[in-house]
């Protein structure tokens, strides 16, 4: 099984206090509605914002790696 090096893996620890939770317990509770495509609009906008939340830190982490290395 492929596993990542020693070096993501520090990388990519979560804070404790991080604020965006992609466990478990933050999957719609009517699923079939997920499925379908029938969130309400609520619903939908409240999941794209923590995804976009989630991908603007993660490329303001990439950037700031990327460029401590080039200095």
């Amino acid at each position: 099984m492929p596993q990542w090096p020693q070096e993501v893996k520090e990388a990519c620890q979560v804070d404790p206090d991080d604020p965006i939770n992609v466990s478990a317990a933050n999957n719609p509770v009517h699923l079939w509605r997920y499925v379908l495509a029938n969130q309400t609009r609520e619903e939908r906008r409240a999941l794209y914002d923590r995804q976009l939340s989630a991908y603007t830190r993660l490329q303001e982490k990439i950037a700031m790696a990327h460029s401590s290395t080039d200095k």
